[in-house]
């Protein structure tokens, strides 16, 4: 689909950019990268620190400057002694001073510049050297290190220097002897320290005590590098310490945080000595904790560190990385790299880029590289895209723009918005978008994404709702359940009981799908290339169904794709309904290949044992329930070892209550009785067996065309048998718009308290509307609790004796209520609805009855 060459020099790059080889483009943070410098070349000490996301590039950023500043000292025959440090462990003070003092003496060897110190200065330095590396050895073990010439003579290493300098083996040895019998503290280390910096700074100063001025303007060179001659001996050399990666010693651990701060303490006074630049390279957490202490009058951060620079992420890297290596293409001059068509194609591989790295350098080229190949000596490094992979360019393109618009418009507008800011908004609306992708069609809230983006982000359920909302909008994503619907079923004072949720579409769940499975679309053609053109054009253009092929109804295909197995045997297929505990979805038995109904807890939910405990207690009641008016239960898989907590149920063949309300507007009185007696049938039953409030609502009723209505959901069950009396402590549960007065207020609930919501639900399916819809639960509580029965009875539309006998089942005290659905069926058998529908057929008859479509084309014939 896309081949292109590379320059000849490009190498694969898995470390900091190597500073001046031009292997890739530089991707940004040059005027960083110039502060950072101008701060080391113009002061003679400090502390900075440098903070940003991992792989942002700080360690290019620190290797840049650190490099221009040694060429730019060299020049006036000054060196630049650098010396890094990796503190991704724990270290205690001494430690990293004893490491520090070790790694500026090696790298005095290294460079072959111990031997052309000043006089003075080389006999200094050993004694410091020995004690250190003395007490370190001793600290880790004993070692043959104290006896003998203390590494003198072959041993390789700094004091094999010594005897050279004119040190003898004697007074070597006569310094060691001595350093081994003091008690080398941490204070002596830093004592030595301090002045090994100082020596080293102030090797050649004039008496006010200013740096000396070198003879030469550039020393000479030597063997190894070093300087070498008279003007060797007026050079200044200036330690730089480089501490790096602690963002991963930290790593928001606010336990780790304050080792790290009293490391600071502890250091201060090494820390901001002058002769000397120390660079800590640390996460946005330290980034924090700066700028959370640059108000108080004595933090550590505000006395330890005299700058502080964040390094921001590279949003227009992918552009400056395919621009720099792939010139355009229709440049004047340029050598024809391909078609017109390879830049339309470039646009949405940098889009891809774009979206995969998220403002990552690190990521950025992982992804570049992935599409590099060397095929052959003579070709070269070559840029390849095939067809296998152009699926994915083309979709994640896509999705590049979608997201980058949605993160864009729900970026809140801050006061005093800084850098840092943009960034954790950006970054963390990608990592919502990746969720929702790997959420394979399951549904879910803003909170169950909290739970996995990183808290560093910052993003918090509103912000991820408001990037949700906007992936809705472009139709990447779909509500399923809105957060203010009226029948949403309550656990206590739960605050995500009026959550809006959401799912994949199945037009991305499928594209998805065939890019896991390795089912590639059908390609875009190479040829000709000027269709290919206006194809990947239009492509290219902004769409709000999702782009090619995303936007149509996925058909059967796309429903047959699983969004995930249980228990190895379970397959989810497609989402049917989403209540505030959880989903229930379509699946199919991969046993028996039976199609059966999943009703799984939300992924939030799983974590709070109360609402475990409520699932256990469905589970246990479902399997013993036997009904044809009661949804059956096949299974229970309730081992977290095995699978997440679900019940495997029949799949019942037809739409809720609800939906047919919903479509239909209201239910003819004939109907509205015959739901209520298959109803009142399943109560029966349920109050024989001492069960009592189950959530009787719309939304858990379901009307199978030959069963008649099937009962769901009875995860709110109680035994009646268990409750004498109600614990005035158990949270309020249940749908408010239907539930008793008495169970609103807490009090003691039984099969009377379910016939109150069956009530309710026949005036709903009469009038089409709830009582009590879109009122407030406190005001509703004093409604039912203080008034009689509901005054919407009044004005249905059913006869007298029907009107009555709902008046009867809302009463507002139970005993004025029938006793027993027994009995509530028979009084219904006698209105004139009942006689109307059913005659005088016997009850037992009447079990299993027709629902039709109740509008007047598709009405039967006997309606």
């Amino acid at each position: 689909m896309l081949r292109l060459p590379l320059p000849a020099h490009f190498r694969y790059v898995h470390e900091p950019l190597p500073v001046g080889e031009g292997i890739i483009p530089v991707l940004g943070h040059e005027e960083l990268a110039k502060a950072l410098r101008e701060r080391l070349v113009h002061s003679r000490g400090g502390t900075f620190l440098v903070t940003g996301f991992q792989g942002v590039g700080k360690s290019t950023l620190v290797n840049r400057a650190l490099a221009e500043t040694a060429a730019a000292w060299e020049a006036q025959g000054r060196v630049l002694l650098v010396t890094q440090l990796n503190l991704a462990r724990s270290m205690t003070p001494d430690q990293l001073l004893f490491a520090v003092v070790r790694r500026i003496f090696e790298e005095l060897d290294d460079r072959k510049l111990l031997p052309l110190l000043p006089r003075d200065v080389q006999h200094s330095l050993p004694t410091a050297y020995t004690r250190t590396s003395l007490s370190f050895t001793q600290t880790q073990s004993e070692t043959s290190e104290r006896t003998g010439s203390l590494g003198l003579g072959p041993q390789p290493g700094p004091l094999a220097v010594f005897s050279p300098l004119g040190v003898s083996r004697t007074r070597a040895r006569s310094s060691a002897t001595e350093a081994a019998f003091l008690a080398y503290s941490e204070t002596d280390v830093e004592h030595d320290l301090v002045r090994i910096i100082q020596l080293l700074d102030g090797s050649r100063r004039r008496a006010d005590g200013a740096p000396g001025v070198p003879e030469r303007r550039r020393p000479l060179r030597g063997r190894g590098g070093g300087p070498r001659g008279r003007a060797a001996h007026r050079m200044l050399v200036h330690p730089v310490v480089v501490l790096d990666e602690i963002d991963k010693l930290t790593d928001g651990r606010p336990e780790a945080m304050a080792e790290f701060e009293e490391l600071l303490r502890r250091l201060k006074g090494v820390l901001t000595t002058q002769g000397a630049h120390f660079l800590v390279v640390a996460g946005p957490d330290l980034h924090d904790r700066a700028v959370r202490w640059a108000d108080g009058c004595n933090g550590v951060y505000e006395n330890v560190f005299s700058w502080h620079a964040y390094v921001p992420c590279l949003w227009d890297a992918p552009e400056r990385l395919i621009d720099g290596l792939l010139p355009p293409l229709a440049a004047p001059g340029a050598t024809p790299r391909g078609t017109p068509l390879d830049s339309v194609k470039l646009m949405r591989l940098t889009r891809y880029l774009r979206f995969k790295a998220k403002g990552i350098p690190r990521r950025l080229l992982q992804e570049f590289n992935s599409f590099v190949s060397w095929e052959g000596t003579a070709e070269g490094p070559c840029l390849r895209v095939d067809q296998a992979n152009w699926a994915r360019v083309n979709l994640y393109s896509r999705l590049e723009e979608i997201t980058g618009a949605a993160v864009a418009r729900a970026n809140p507008v801050r006061l005093a918005r800084t850098p840092i800011d943009d960034d954790r908004w950006r970054m963390g609306g990608y990592q919502v978008v990746e969720w929702a992708l790997h959420s394979e069609g399951r549904s879910f809230a803003a909170t169950d994404v909290a739970t996995d983006v990183e808290p560093a982000f910052g993003l918090g359920a509103p912000g991820i709702d408001q990037v949700l909302r906007h992936l809705t909008e472009a139709s990447v994503l779909e509500v399923t359940r809105t957060g203010d619907e009226s029948d949403t079923t309550v656990y206590g004072n739960a605050p995500d009981a009026h959550l809006t949720y959401y799912k994949l579409t199945d037009a991305y769940r499928w594209e998805l799908a065939r890019l896991v499975d390795s089912v590639v679309a059908a390609p875009v053609p190479d040829a000709p290339a000027q269709a290919d053109e206006t194809a990947l054009a239009d492509e290219a253009a902004p769409r709000r169904d999702g782009g090619e092929g995303l936007g149509k109804s996925p058909g059967t295909e796309s429903a047959e794709v699983p969004i995930d197995v249980l228990a190895t045997r379970y397959a989810l297929l497609a989402l049917i309904n989403q209540g505030g505990m959880g989903a229930v979805y379509r699946g199919r038995d991969l046993l028996t290949g039976q199609p059966v109904a999943v009703k799984m807890m939300h992924v939030g939910r799983q974590r709070d044992e109360e609402a475990l405990s409520w699932f256990r207690r469905e589970a246990e009641i479902s399997r013993s329930m036997h009904h044809p008016n009661i949804v059956n239960t096949i299974d229970v898989l309730l081992d977290p070892a095995k699978s997440e907590p679900a019940l495997i149920q029949e799949l019942v063949e037809g739409p809720s209550l609800a939906a047919r309300l919903a479509e239909e507007g209201i239910l003819l009185p004939s109907r509205t009785v015959l739901v209520a007696r298959q109803i009142g049938q399943a109560l029966d039953y349920l109050h024989d067996a001492g069960l009592a409030r189950l959530d009787v609502k719309p939304s858990n009723v379901l009307l199978h065309p030959v069963r008649g209505v099937v009962l769901t959901d009875l995860g709110r069950a109680l035994r009646v048998d268990d409750d004498a009396e109600a614990d005035p402590r158990e949270p309020l549960v249940g749908t408010p718009s239907y539930m008793a007065p008495e169970q609103l207020s807490g009090g003691r609930v039984d099969i009377r308290s379910d016939l109150y919501s069956l009530g309710v639900l026949m005036i709903h399916c009469l009038t089409g509307r709830m009582p009590g819809e879109g009122t407030p639960i406190a005001e509703l509580q004093l409604q039912r609790l203080h008034g009689g029965s509901l005054a919407v009875v009044d004005d249905l539309p059913v006869s007298a004796e029907l009107g009555a006998l709902i008046t009867r089942m809302t009463a507002r005290f139970p005993d004025d209520r029938f006793a027993t659905p027994s009995a509530f069926q028979d009084a219904l058998d006698t209105t004139p609805e009942g006689l109307a529908e059913f005659g005088l057929v016997a009850r037992e008859e009447t079990t299993t009855m027709v629902f039709p479509r109740l509008r007047p084309d598709r009405a039967t014939a006997g309606e």
